[in-house]
C-alpha cells in the first residue's frame, strides 16, 4: 500500500482513536432485532466477554506482523504473488471499503428516515455525505486520524454527560443479574456483537503505517471499546428495561424518551455525536479505498478514484436503500462474520504460509 507515504505514519494512539469511532458509529444505531432477545444486564457482560475473543482474532495478523517485520497485508500480497497477486488482494480491500462505506450510508438513511424526518430529501443529504466524505478522505491518513481523535473525545464526553443527565430516569429494577437466564444469553450476546467489529478486518493493511505497536494499539482499543459498550449499553437497560429489545435504535430511544427537565433536546445531541463519527467512519474507509486503487492503477488519477469510488457510494446507496429501510441491517452481521474470517484469519495465514514455503525453496535451493 505504497501510495500511503511511509513519512506519514500515525500513531498508536490515533490508531485506536480510528478503530474506536468506526466501531462506535455501528454501536450507536445497533438493532437487536434478529439478534439475541433482550438487551439488558446480560449484555453489559457480554461487551466485555468481546475483549479476548477480538484478542484471539487478532493473532493470525499478530503471526503475520511479526514473521515479516510488520509489513502490510498488500505489501507482501505483491512480493509473494507478483503484480497480478497483490494487486487482486488490494482490489479485494478496495471492494470491501467501499462495502463498508456503502453500508454505512444505507445505515444514515435508515437513521434519518426511521428517527428524524422521513421528508428530508435522501438525494441531497446523500449526495453531501459522500462529497464530504470523499473530500475528506483525499486529504490522506493522518487527516483523517487526527479528526478521529477529536471526534472520540467529543463521543465520550457527551456519552458521559448523558449517562449522568439520565440517572434519574434509570430505574434499579432493569438491572437484572447479568446471569439471571443463564449462561447461554451472555454467550449469544457476545457473538452476535463480535462481527459488527469489521475494523479487524483493516488491521493488516495499516500495520507499516502505525508507528509503535499495532498489536498494542489493538489491545488499547478493545479495552476502551468495552468499557464505551458498558456505558452505552448501561445507558439503555437502566432507561428503557425490556423495551429496549422492541425499538430499532435503543440507545436513541433511550436518550429521547427521558425528561431531563432543563435539557430539553437530548436528541440533539445524539444525533450529534453520532454524525460525527458516521462522517470519520465513512472517510477512514474511503480513503483506504483509494488508497487501493492508486497502487493497482497508479498514483497520479487520485480525483478519479474518489469519484469513481464516490459515485458508485451514492448510485448503490439509494438504489439499495429502500430494501434497506424494509429489513433489518441487522441481517448482515454473518456476512460481517465471513469478511472478518477473510481478512482477518484466512488472508494472514496464507501469506505467512507461503512465505514459509518461499523460505524452504529458497533454502533447498542453497543447498
Amino acid at each position: 500500500m505504497v501510495p500511503l507515504k511511509k513519512n506519514t505514519q500515525i500513531s498508536v494512539s490515533q490508531l485506536v482513536c480510528l478503530l474506536l469511532a468506526s466501531r462506535l458509529t455501528t454501536a450507536m444505531t445497533a438493532s437487536p432485532a434478529g439478534g439475541p432477545a433482550g438487551f439488558g444486564s446480560s449484555m453489559l457482560v457480554s461487551v466485555v466477554l468481546q475483549i479476548p475473543l477480538l484478542l484471539i482474532l487478532l493473532l493470525p495478523t499478530w503471526w503475520f506482523s511479526r514473521r515479516t517485520n510488520r509489513s502490510g497485508t498488500i505489501d507482501y500480497a505483491y512480493v509473494l504473488f507478483g503484480p497480478k497477486g497483490g494487486g487482486a488482494v488490494a482490489a479485494l480491500y478496495g471492494l470491501l471499503c467501499l462495502v463498508i462505506v456503502n453500508a454505512d450510508l444505507l445505515r444514515f438513511q435508515t437513521f434519518v428516515s426511521v428517527a428524524l424526518s422521513p421528508g428530508m430529501s435522501r438525494i441531497a443529504l446523500c449526495g453531501t455525505l459522500v462529497v464530504g466524505v470523499f473530500f475528506a478522505a483525499s486529504c490522506g491518513l493522518q487527516a483523517v486520524a487526527r479528526a478521529a481523535g477529536v471526534a472520540v473525545v467529543v463521543v465520550i464526553a457527551a456519552m458521559v454527560f448523558t449517562l449522568f443527565s439520565l440517572l434519574p430516569e434509570m430505574r434499579g429494577v432493569h438491572f437484572l443479574s447479568p446471569l439471571y437466564d443463564g449462561v447461554y444469553p451472555v454467550v449469544e450476546g457476545a457473538l452476535y456483537e463480535l462481527p459488527r467489529s469489521i475494523e479487524v478486518a483493516v488491521v493488516g493493511m495499516l500495520l507499516p503505517y502505525v508507528r509503535g505497536s499495532s498489536s498494542k494499539g489493538y489491545a488499547v482499543w478493545t479495552t476502551v471499546l468495552a468499557g464505551v459498550l458498558v456505558l452505552m449499553q448501561a445507558t439503555i437497560t437502566g432507561v428503557l428495561g425490556d423495551f429496549a429489545a422492541q425499538v430499532r435504535f435503543p440507545y436513541y430511544t433511550a436518550v429521547t424518551a427521558a425528561d431531563v427537565g432543563i435539557i430539553q433536546r437530548m436528541d440533539l445531541i445524539a444525533v450529534a455525536v453520532w454524525l460525527v463519527v458516521l462522517f470519520v467512519k465513512m472517510a477512514f474507509y474511503s480513503m483506504l479505498y483509494m488508497s487501493c486503487a492508486q497502487r493497482i492503477f497508479g498514483k497520479n488519477r487520485k480525483p478519479l478514484y474518489a469519484v469513481a469510488g464516490g459515485g458508485t457510494v451514492f448510485v448503490t446507496g439509494l438504489s439499495f436503500a429502500g430494501l434497506a429501510a424494509q429489513s433489518e441491517q441487522e441481517a448482515s452481521v454473518p456476512v460481517y462474520l465471513i469478511i472478518a474470517g477473510l481478512f482477518a484469519v484466512a488472508l494472514p495465514l496464507v501469506l505467512v504460509l507461503a512465505d514459509m514455503v518461499r523460505e524452504r525453496r529458497a533454502r533447498r535451493a542453497r543447498a
